[in-house]
């Protein structure tokens, strides 16, 4: 290219883009640096569902949150459906990466039950009211573990017209946190996590509890409900606050974020 012919390095980067994956992440920095200020990154892209799904398809394969958002926010308006597949894999990224504002906006777009979202709750299907849990993305995820059985009640429940049941086929003296869910928080907020329980024959030391843990390398707890370790009368209540501290680094996998939503994870879990 001649020297300041910026328009035709634009135009032959982009035709990169949409054609050599090999190239692809370098042909998109490149790009980026000749950029204003006030252009859009999104540019760049072509505009057919088609070419789009490629660069998605590479900025996942090489873990590139920014390309793959690009792609993403321009793919998603368009026909035919983007694969589950690829949902999966992209909400993956953006959890893994800390990201929780973007993360809960997917979710929400992509999952089909809204009213398990109410209103003002950060936590998505409280109630456990869907006809199932997704096991991934922001629903909750269940463990299996040999002794303890986790279904969905659609008989018993405090509120609304179902629970979720564990069953231990044997006595509860294993560690057992196999019920989570990653939940989007905002810093600077206090929370209240609650929740209602009851207990039928059964006894532990330690007992049921929710915990909210920021995850990482090493997990860092941040609150606990107390414990429920013995059978109940009725329906009791399971309650927390936390507090996200305004500039609280929060490090998931090798990502450092700060001043954003981050991610904590909801645990329901027997201790012994």
């Amino acid at each position: 290219f001649g020297w300041g012919d910026r328009d035709r390095a634009l135009e032959h980067f982009k035709y990169v883009l949409a054609v050599d994956p090999a190239q692809r992440d370098s042909a998109f920095q490149l790009a980026r640096s000749l950029l204003r200020r006030d252009e859009d990154p999104g540019v760049l892209l072509p505009a057919d569902a088609s070419g789009l799904m490629n660069i998605l398809v590479a900025a996942l394969d090489d873990r590139d949150a920014t390309l793959a958002t690009l792609a993403w926010s321009r793919r998603s308006r368009l026909e035919p459906p983007l694969p589950l597949a690829l949902v999966k894999r992209y909400l993956a990224l953006l959890i893994e990466r800390g990201d929780g504002r973007l993360a809960r906006r997917v979710w929400h777009s992509f999952a089909a039950d809204g009213a398990a979202a109410a209103a003002g709750d950060a936590v998505w299907n409280g109630g456990f009211e869907t006809e199932h849990l997704q096991g991934w993305g922001m629903d909750w995820r269940v463990r299996r573990v040999f002794g303890v059985e986790v279904t969905l009640d659609r008989f018993v429940a405090a509120r609304g017209t179902r629970s979720l049941r564990f069953t231990f086929n044997s006595f509860p003296s294993l560690d057992f946190a196999g019920v989570t869910q990653v939940v989007a928080v905002e810093p600077g907020r206090e929370y209240r996590l609650r929740a209602l329980a009851k207990a039928i024959d059964f006894t532990t030391q330690s007992g049921l509890k929710l915990q909210i843990v920021a995850p990482g390398s090493t997990e860092q707890l941040l609150a606990e409900t107390p414990a429920v370790s013995g059978p109940t009368p009725d329906w009791v209540k399971l309650e927390t606050p936390v507090a996200i501290r305004q500039g609280e680094k929060v490090v998931i996998g090798t990502t450092t974020m700060r001043d954003k939503a981050l991610i904590v994870v909801v645990t329901a879990g027997v201790q012994k």
